[in-house]
């Protein structure tokens, strides 16, 4: 069974593959006024403001929850299979199995919901600004950032729409259509070979946020790491998954352990504690160490303006990265949750090596 909450026509389909009185918590919230815990009124917010104008708010949002069902009908003979294999346990395991999977299908539908709603929200209040930012910003459209900075870029291109908001022509690619010519990495990423994550170096999109499959890939490339002892088991990591066995050996050696509920969430940008965490993992790894007592990593955080933003649970790894100088800060910050390029995901593995 396939259900969505609010208007279907923007919303996430979530297959439930468990009993249906079986939901999360925000699913569970009740009543008829606007909570921000409660998944209905998530959902139905991005709906609505979809709805306001369907072509500039909603064609992406639909664009978006398109890839993601079809990526889940993708899965679902992959998981059809774990349930039988459950089966043959007991019904109980099954039953265990599949509500698993339903009630992790509904919090990605929730939280996705929150990131594109919370979008939204300040793309609507940006649109009914003054005069001159309306016209501006003229002809262009919402696109959720869960879609990446490639497809936007695309999404310009299609609609002759540069990224300043203003409508024109965009400016057409050198003639070697590189995307590394001139950028800071370009030494880097010729050197490297960009390690292989893209057939052509000449279009590795520095720019583009890497995903936590590519920068577990990244890790297990560089570090050459083989396989340890424990058997991990992803329900969103399937035989289509790109980077799979990168993704499956991390997380034997216990280098990524995913989001809970069985989720590694693979496609999604990974942010830069979860990537600090990640190395400093590896590092335990391949060298041992790698501890920080809590009042160095109190004094290390607090040369940074937002090193009180970092998670508790990626404090010390984020502090031993930064000491180690394999991850340094930017201008504005550690900006934990902000998101790591290509480019800087390779650099972080020149350091790893060099190290």
């Amino acid at each position: 069974m396939w259900v969505a909450m609010g208007n279907a026509e923007h919303a996430m389909y979530v297959p439930v593959y468990g009993p249906v009185n079986e939901v999360s918590a925000p699913y569970q919230v009740m009543g008829n006024q606007y909570r921000p815990d409660s998944a209905y009124w998530t959902i139905r917010q991005v709906s609505a403001l979809s709805e306001i104008n369907r072509d500039l708010y909603g064609t992406y949002v639909r664009e978006y929850f398109d890839r993601e069902e079809r990526q889940m009908i993708q899965d679902q003979k992959d998981i059809d299979q774990k349930i039988i294999q459950a089966g043959k346990q007991s019904p109980e395991a099954a039953l265990d199995y599949a509500t698993k999977i339903s009630l992790a299908y509904q919090d990605k539908a929730y939280k996705e919901a929150q990131v594109i709603g919370a979008e939204l929200n300040t793309y609507f209040f940006d649109m009914s600004g003054d005069d001159a930012q309306r016209k501006l910003e003229k002809g262009k459209p919402y696109i959720p950032s869960l879609l990446g900075e490639e497809r936007a870029k695309e999404i310009y291109e299609e609609r002759g729409i540069n990224q300043g908001g203003a409508s024109q022509p965009l400016e057409k690619p050198g003639e070697t259509g590189s995307t590394i010519k001139g950028h800071w990495a370009e030494a880097i990423i010729r050197e490297t070979k960009g390690l292989g994550l893209v057939e052509d170096i000449e279009q590795f999109q520095p720019n583009q946020a890497i995903s936590r499959a590519e920068f577990a890939y990244f890790l297990v490339t560089a570090l050459d790491l083989k396989a340890g002892d424990k058997t991990p088991s992803f329900i969103d990591v399937t035989e289509a998954t790109p980077h799979k066995e990168a993704i499956l050996r991390a997380a034997s050696l216990g280098i990524i352990k995913g989001r809970g509920q069985g989720i590694f969430a693979p496609n999604d940008q990974i942010t830069r504690q979860e990537a600090m965490v990640m190395v400093q993992r590896a590092l335990k790894l391949s060298e041992g160490g790698g501890s920080l007592k809590a009042e160095e990593i109190q004094d290390i955080l607090g040369k940074f303006a937002d090193g009180q933003g970092v998670s508790d649970w990626a404090k010390e790894a984020v502090a031993y990265t930064v000491q180690e100088g394999l991850i340094k800060g930017r201008l504005d910050g550690l900006i934990p949750l902000g998101k790591i390029t290509r480019a800087e995901g390779l650099q972080i593995m020149v350091r790893l090596e060099d190290r």
